[in-house]
């Protein structure tokens, strides 16, 4: 995430849109940018699990990743290709997954809010927001978007998410304290429980979303250099997602204080 936040902010008028997918070395739970870290979350369990928290610079609520496939996706804001407003860009980009998953030869369908009570506070995929997708009711991709910029110098979005490849619910029932099984598998999928994953093979369904979003926008992928952790800038990205599980005062602070990006911004929580 902190290269995703390193591409949003040097990202200018102009510029080719920018589609990423990437992996966890270990679990790891992102919250969202104003979500509250409250006794709902098991901080015993993820540390003693070794399980970071870092905050996104994306709305919405918690996301378990590793064994997902998280993606990310740059872009200026009004592109034809994508819409031309912030709601207009997030159903657009949905077209792309709704391509990926016909192609796994499920039935998503894409909704509005869903009105269901929501159990458990923090999990994003225990609700489904603005155009989501879902599969036998249930949600499987969870996804968040920022803007930045201005009307002047010009606007620019970022949109990331997760898509679930294992059961995630035997974890989060361990992380989060208010969270019953029963609630969360009726609301949610993974890849695994639709019996995708691991048939085909976290490879193999990378190539087919990057290829659904080529096909569906009509985009000609140029492959670019992977970032190395140790190159300066994303060192100096890094500080903007500390570890939060492993500092107490965690649970009275719900925002990133000083380390958040100095950039005109604006939010549109989907997660």
């Amino acid at each position: 995430m902190a290269v995703d936040l390193h591409l949003l902010q040097q990202f200018r008028p102009g510029d080719s849109p920018i589609f990423r997918l990437y992996s966890w070395e270990r679990p790891t739970l992102s919250l969202g940018r104003n979500e509250k870290i409250d006794q709902g979350i098991n901080l015993d369990f993820c540390r003693e699990k070794q399980i970071p928290l870092i905050r996104r610079m994306t709305g919405g609520k918690a996301v378990l990743h590793q064994s997902d496939l998280t993606y990310s996706i740059i872009g200026e804001l009004g592109d034809p290709q994508f819409g031309e407003g912030v709601h207009e860009t997030y159903r657009s980009l949905a077209e792309g997954f709704l391509l990926f998953f016909e192609k796994l030869g499920l039935k998503p369908q894409l909704v509005d809010a869903s009105s269901s009570r929501d159990l458990e506070p923090h999990l994003c995929f225990t609700v489904p927001s603005v155009a989501e997708i879902l599969v036998e009711g249930r949600k499987l991709i969870g996804s968040a978007q920022r803007i930045r910029g201005s009307a002047s110098q010009g606007r620019f979005f970022l949109q990331h998410g997760s898509i679930p490849l294992d059961d995630p619910v035997p974890r989060m029932l361990s992380i989060f304290r208010n969270a019953e099984e029963q609630d969360l598998r009726s609301k949610m999928h993974s890849l695994e429980t639709l019996s995708i994953f691991p048939t085909k093979t976290k490879k193999t369904l990378a190539s087919l979303l990057k290829d659904c979003f080529a096909e569906c926008f009509q985009l000609n992928w140029t492959e670019s250099p992977c970032f190395r952790p140790d190159d300066e800038e994303i060192q100096i990205a890094v500080k903007h997602f500390p570890d939060l599980s492993s500092d107490p005062e965690t649970i009275k602070r719900p925002k990133l204080s000083a380390l958040n990006p100095l950039v005109p911004e604006k939010m549109f929580e989907g997660a």
